[in-house]
């Protein structure tokens, strides 16, 4: 390597820091160091800085430099102790004679920063020639207490691999799968069951390359627990640019909260609490902790910012404790050296993904619950059972008895939660039917139920995909609220209802006598006590639409609204009224 000459380039090259923010609060959680200053530094591009050191076979020499310039400017950052710094590294390294590990460990005791402050970024764009030589380079790093991060996740076909072989704490998934993700039910598919694997598995999920408001709500939504991209900050070589949170991504997620964490209450009342260990501590602290609470099961270990790195299970330390010389052994052993993976879920976490943690891994025992990417406490099984039962209990009290829909409570929820979800749009209907009162005077009340839970059963049966909400409102009275696919129209959904509808009025026909079917009507008092014909049941249908976009409406402009289409569906020649709430400010 010509010294002088990757001296005076390096005098050039800079990084720029781009944040990483946490998805539920808007704060910082890290910033990616990516090289700028190729060009003038006399180089095609990035790519060429590194391809250059490679061909004179002096990459690993460059690369520790670059980590020291990268770790002093992140060190010039007033709040670098609380936060971490992503480092992409080039697995080409291993191909470098001069080799060896240890070095990055010299130069963060040199700057006072944590090891668990270094995270280790690692991507395809190189081949591997033999996967199990950096797995195994990563196994150390991980063991050491770095963090690393598998890169662009979603960008090769051969990602997937890689999440199986490497003992990973975070992915990040590829702009692929984050682009226009709120208009592809496909991406939002794909993503929704990468974020449940890595969650699974006990990582973390950074989308990365968010560009737009829409894509970061998606994204939050989903469940992924970092966030980054231009619409979080452009990356900058200015330190002064970088922030501890980002407003305008708290103001969004203020706007959203009710629409996200509804199982929240419940999962904070049965969170157990037992004090976190630092990474760095000898196993005598847990110790410690254990002759003062005999009942502890497990014990999460915590980086300096208090940000779950792995746990350790009571059982695991009995066992060295019940052999010959096992407490002594223990006493010089770290906390590292006996972490294993913890499972970590956002205390904002539906109480269904809960379920699925502990049905798709049999070895999980404890989930390690955090909010804003901090410690809280944790769950052990019997506390997820308590939860689940608790959820269906609260669910089954607001549920319909007769056609166990949600009822008043939850609807009045789904209107208030999609009115602040402005990302898409959604169509509102009320269903009532027309002429009920004369067919169960005549027929009966439980006729009458029959006839309640036949159109239950049709709007259940019409509607079972994720974009759909039912509701029984009573009586005879139901609301269907539907999200808007990017693929379809208003038009779409209008045809929809309509079939419904005439589902229905076919279908009721069966609960007729002969007779009345073949008149086409029944005879039924007035309020004034007169005989007159009353055509069969058929359904009203009020319809209003949500356009995307900034609203300044309520639950009850919604009602209003709904009420008065619901009086003009009666009088329509074919049963259905329809408005749209624009994404005004003014739209009465």
């Amino acid at each position: 390597m010509n010294n002088i000459l990757w001296d005076n380039k390096l005098k050039i090259l800079d990084f720029a820091f781009q944040p990483i923010i946490c998805a539920n609060s808007g704060e910082i959680y890290g910033v990616e160091a990516l090289l700028r200053n190729s060009l003038e530094a006399g180089f095609k591009n990035i790519g060429d800085v590194f391809d250059s050191a490679y061909k004179d076979g002096s990459l690993y020499t460059l690369d520790l430099m670059l980590r020291e310039k990268a770790i002093q400017k992140f060190k010039k950052l007033k709040f670098h102790k609380s936060i971490k710094i992503f480092y992409n590294l080039d697995n080409r390294l291993l191909e470098m004679p001069n080799f060896s590990m240890g070095k990055t460990e010299i130069l963060l005791k040199e700057n006072k920063i944590e090891k668990s402050s270094l995270c280790f970024e690692i991507s395809e764009k190189y081949k591997l020639n033999k996967i199990e030589d950096i797995n195994d380079m990563l196994s150390v790093y991980k063991s050491e207490g770095y963090i690393i991060a598998l890169d662009d996740f979603g960008s090769g076909f051969s990602n997937l691999q890689k999440l199986y072989h490497f003992d990973i704490n975070l992915l990040k998934i590829d702009r692929f799968f984050i682009k226009n993700v709120g208009k592809s039910s496909k991406k939002r598919i794909f993503l929704n069951n990468i974020i449940n694997l890595v969650h699974t598995l006990g990582g973390l999920v950074v989308a990365e390359g968010i560009e737009t408001e829409e894509e970061m709500h998606v994204c939050r939504m989903l469940g992924c627990d970092l966030l980054q991209g231009y619409y979080i900050q452009h990356p900058s070589q200015n330190l002064d640019d970088i922030k501890v949170l980002y407003h305008h991504v708290k103001e969004n997620i203020i706007k959203q909260e009710n629409f996200l964490g509804e199982d929240r209450n419940i999962i904070e009342s049965h969170i157990l609490k037992i004090e976190g260990t630092y990474i760095e501590n000898h196993m005598d602290k847990i110790l410690e902790v254990l002759k003062k609470n005999s009942h502890a099961e497990v014990f999460p270990i915590l980086d300096q910012d208090k940000r779950v790195l792995g746990m350790i299970r009571e059982k695991k330390i009995k066992r060295y404790l019940l052999a010959p010389f096992g407490n002594e052994f223990l006493k010089k052993k770290t906390v590292r050296d006996l972490m294993d993976i913890a499972i970590i879920a956002d205390i904002n976490v539906n109480v269904n993904r809960l379920i699925e943690i502990l049905s798709l891994n049999d070895e999980v025992e404890f989930i390690i619950i955090t909010c804003d990417g901090k410690y809280k406490g944790y769950l052990d099984k019997n506390a997820v059972i308590k939860i689940i039962s608790e959820k269906k209990i609260g669910e089954a009290k607001n549920q319909n008895p007769l056609t166990r829909l949600p009822g008043n409570t939850q609807i009045s929820d789904f209107i208030e939660k999609t009115l602040l979800d402005k990302a898409n749009g959604y169509i509102y209907t009320y269903f009532d039917f027309n002429n009920f009162k004369s067919y169960n005077d005549k027929y009966g009340f439980k006729k009458g139920d029959k006839i309640i839970t036949l159109f239950s059963e049709i709007l259940k049966d019409e509607e079972k995909d994720e974009n759909s909400f039912i509701g029984h409102v009573g009586g005879d009275d139901f609301f269907l609220g539907i999200r808007q696919r990017p693929n379809k129209n208003f038009n779409d959904t209008l045809d929809k209802i309509t079939s419904i509808a005439d589902m229905f009025k076919t279908q009721a026909r069966d609960h007729y006598d002969q007779k009345d079917l073949k008149k086409g009507f029944i005879l039924s008092q007035d309020r004034s006590g007169q005989l007159r014909k009353v055509p069969l049941i058929t359904v009203s249908a009020a319809i209003l639409e949500i356009i995307p976009g900034e609203r300044n409406c309520t639950i009850e402009d919604v009602s209003d609204l709904l009420f008065k289409l619901k009086k003009n569906s009666k009088i329509a020649k074919d049963s259905t009224c329809c408005s749209t709430i624009l994404p005004y400010k003014q739209f009465f």
